[in-house]
């Protein structure tokens, strides 16, 4: 019966196996052509290319001196614009806007959930453990 998961495994892994020696052979460049030079002038040119360097990674986990943060919560004042590009129009007599990152709460959530079955799972083997050296130990002739 264990011969059909081995199965399931051994099979895709040999089609990936297969798949990526077609590639490496369809990759290989003609006879007079030196291998490394195509892609050496490749990296020089992409070297020469200079990236813009852009602050806006930074500005979105630096709260803004506007803004006022309380826990998880960023309070944004609106002074009659937008918090953020793809939210709507505020309705009249809205003044504030509340920021809640959703991203990094489940992200938390997983992290603890992940972490209590790993402690749960850690109870288990140790009492699993400590009952087999309490029979092996009560199984010895005295």
């Amino acid at each position: 019966m264990t011969t059909l998961p081995i199965a399931r495994t051994l099979l895709p892994a040999i089609g990936v196996v297969a798949s990526g020696v077609a590639s490496v052979r369809a990759q290989q460049p003609e006879a007079g052509a030196s291998p490394s030079s195509a892609s050496v002038e490749r990296f020089r040119a992409a070297l020469q290319v200079q990236q813009p360097i852009t602050s806006d990674a930074a500005s979105l986990f630096i709260p803004k001196p506007d803004e006022f943060r309380l826990g998880v919560l960023t309070f944004v004042p609106l002074d009659g614009r937008l918090p953020c590009p793809w939210c709507v129009p505020t309705p009249a007599g809205q003044f504030i806007a509340i920021k809640v990152p959703i991203g990094e709460l489940v992200g938390r959530a997983a992290h603890s959930v992940a972490a209590a079955r790993h402690r749960r799972a850690e109870r288990a083997a140790h009492a699993e453990v400590m009952k087999a050296l309490a029979d092996f130990q009560a199984a010895q002739p005295k």
